[in-house]
């Protein structure tokens, strides 16, 4: 069964890890929001990398408008 995984934070450490598991299986989608993407995270298959998303800050544009339409059932 296909999912739409959104990592935030998904640059290094536990993010990236997560961001390499699931985009090991086709049938996901695998969206990463991040300040600005490392070489490991642009390295990976099957990742949608949005960059240029500081979600400690007030004032960004809300999670969901970086998606694709229908991408979330909730957020």
């Amino acid at each position: 069964m296909s999912q739409h995984i959104v990592i935030t934070g998904g640059n290094r450490g536990i993010g990236l890890e997560l961001a390499t598991r699931y985009s090991q299986d086709e049938s996901n989608i695998v969206t990463v929001l991040c300040r600005q993407a490392s070489a490991e995270l642009k390295a990976l298959d099957n990742v949608h990398i949005c960059d240029g998303v500081d979600v400690t800050k007030t004032g960004q544009r809300s999670i969901s408008s970086w998606l694709p339409p229908n991408a979330l059932d909730s957020v």
